[in-house]
């Protein structure tokens, strides 16, 4: 690995673990005193962060899909807009699949 390419896995890394502690420590307070089973906390541990890391790359992607959207806009062809265009033909596809599920 390259010095930069390592450093930032390791502060990925670290990051990763700073927000599982946090987790960890939210986990505790919800289940303390409840007697409850430790491999239950731990992988209600991983799943609040797998979701928060679900919900940040989600927030990613509709943003990139806004941007695609907004250039999509930019382009006119036989007088509307490219992403009119793609949202008309996504549509004529749907209603296919759908008579063919009726069939």
């Amino acid at each position: 690995m390259e010095g930069i390419s390592f450093t930032a896995h390791v502060s990925n890394k670290a990051t990763k673990l700073e927000r599982k502690a946090e987790i960890a420590e939210m986990v505790y307070e919800m289940a303390r005193g409840s007697g409850g089973n430790e491999t239950l906390r731990d992988k209600l541990i991983d799943v609040m962060y797998e979701n928060e890391q679900l919900k940040t790359e989600n927030s990613k992607l509709r943003e990139t899909l806004n941007k695609a959207y907004d250039f999509m806009k930019q382009f006119v062809v036989d007088g509307r807009n490219l992403l009119e265009k793609f949202l008309e033909s996504i549509g004529q596809v749907v209603e296919k699949v759908r008579a063919g599920f009726r069939r």
